[in-house]
């Protein structure tokens, strides 16, 4: 399999979508979930490049990928996230296919 780089705010990007996702399939619903708490644990390549600067990035990968290149080291993060509403409230999320 190729080597897939995301960068990381992307894959957080990603993640706040699905979850606006999930929540617009919840609204109206019987049964809904709030999420307390969101663990992720990310295998992230730090790359740093050069050309007339230097630039560090973060980049989300997949696990196939293994130990170091060059100027390239793998690291695995663990987030912790704690998602709020914009009045600062719980998140409320449905699986729709769980309530008919």
């Amino acid at each position: 399999m190729p080597e897939t780089e995301i960068e990381l705010a992307s894959a957080i990007e990603n993640l706040r979508a699905e979850l606006q996702v999930a929540i617009k399939k919840g609204e109206g619903q019987p049964l809904r979930f709030t999420i307390p708490e969101i663990e992720l644990e990310l295998k992230c390549l730090l790359k740093k490049e050069g050309a007339g600067g230097i630039g560090v990035k973060f980049w989300v990968i997949n696990s196939e990928v293994k130990g170091t290149i060059a100027n390239e080291t793998v690291q695995i993060i663990k987030l912790k996230l704690r998602p709020v509403g914009k009045d600062g409230g719980e998140v409320l999320v449905s699986d729709i296919d769980a309530v008919k």
